[in-house]
């Protein structure tokens, strides 16, 4: 949706899609607590796209399933021994 000028308007689906990103980083540990509260303040004032994108820059990609693994967090691989 075009706004005033050209700019590109964000609605409220916009928004609330930008704080569901903002919640799972915060929750996997990507994002922490201090900084969640700050981009969610600006998320929710969003009237524009480039405001909603500021909100959400530099997260890091989690898996589609679910958090990254990381090399720490992957599951390992035993040897089968028979008994």
């Amino acid at each position: 949706m075009k706004g005033h000028g050209g700019v590109l308007a964000v609605t409220q689906a916009d928004r609330e899609a930008a704080v569901g990103a903002l919640q799972r980083a915060a929750g996997d540990g990507r994002l922490p607590l201090e900084d969640f509260s700050e981009r969610v303040g600006i998320a929710l004032a969003a009237e524009t796209r480039d405001q909603l994108d500021a909100a959400t820059a530099g997260l890091a990609a989690a898996a589609p399933d679910g958090p990254a693994l990381t090399a720490s967090a992957a599951p390992t691989r035993r040897p089968w021994r028979r008994r």
